[in-house]
């Protein structure tokens, strides 16, 4: 047996866990408590198994700087990170979002404005292709000629690599109708389905870590949609990026959380929606 993979497969001590616990946080700014220390340990053994690495030392160092270790932190933060979500994931934020498009659309249509969605946290592109369907479904509603466009943001570069192709299994088109199946997605194959192409043109995918949300060019979003994100950080954090997100929306826009996000939070630009089961705010209007 190989004298790396005995080694790499050493329990991670104290000193070292602490040490990684303050790069993940200061590179990504998400937190591992201490009880999800054995799930960081594994995530290490794989990927250090991968690329040969032959000690948890050596890939730190390897990590810390240079080109190699920015590249190397893409595939590690996708290791670190749930990509648990399907279509439509949590519908009582989807209506909430959809009763407060259908008011909107009419009144943009007739003033020949566009609407500004963001998905913070997009995955593997679910939560857009979702945001997309809704809006095209409540246009056609309305009966209005209206231009739309989405950005969806996300730390990990494959899981922006899987959302940008939209290829999914069948497996996993559970959460929306066969109706929707048939007007947005086109069978690649028996088991795999691909988003149409002019849906994912009003979608634009971009890499953005949510500590540099300030260096991000997004402003003037009528709705953002940050669910299943805000998880992997500690209070402070979480307060200081819905801040900086909430700066992005329009008077008079929404923001749509996960439940208990962000408790306590709600700063003086920012009224709470009263909805049942979904944690939202609506920007005041100057």
């Amino acid at each position: 047996m190989n004298n790396w993979v005995i080694q790499t497969s050493t329990v991670l001590n104290e000193k070292q866990f602490s040490e990684w616990q303050k790069l993940v946080e200061e590179k990504t700014g998400m937190f591992l408590p201490d009880h999800r220390k054995s799930f960081l340990q594994s995530s290490l053994n794989i990927r250090m198994r991968e690329i040969g690495c032959d000690s948890y030392d050596q890939y730190f160092s390897q990590l810390a700087s240079g080109m190699k270790g920015k590249v190397e932190w893409a595939v590690l933060v996708d290791r670190l990170t749930v990509h648990e979500t399907h279509f439509f994931r949590h519908p009582e934020s989807f209506d909430l979002v959809r009763n407060y498009l259908r008011r909107m659309i009419p009144l943009r249509a007739k003033q020949g404005k566009p609407i500004n969605l963001w998905s913070v946290g997009c995955s593997t592109g679910e939560e857009p292709y979702s945001l997309a369907m809704l809006v095209e479904g409540l246009i056609f509603e309305a009966q209005v000629q209206l231009y739309y466009g989405i950005t969806a943001t996300d730390i990990s570069l494959p899981s922006l690599s899987t959302a940008r192709a939209g290829i999914y299994s069948d497996r996993r088109l559970a959460g929306i109708t066969e109706l929707q199946k048939d007007i947005f997605f086109e069978k690649k194959n028996k088991n795999q389905y691909e988003f149409k192409q002019k849906y994912k043109d009003k979608i634009c995918f971009a890499r953005v870590n949510l500590l540099e949300l300030e260096q991000a060019p997004i402003d003037r979003v009528d709705i953002i949609f940050c669910q299943n994100v805000l998880i992997y950080f500690q209070k402070e954090r979480k307060h200081e990026i819905v801040t900086n997100l909430a700066n992005s929306l329009e008077p008079g826009a929404l923001m749509v959380l996960g439940l208990g996000d962000v408790a306590g939070w709600c700063p003086d630009s920012l009224k709470r929606v009263k909805a049942p089961n979904v944690l939202a705010f609506t920007r005041n209007i100057d």
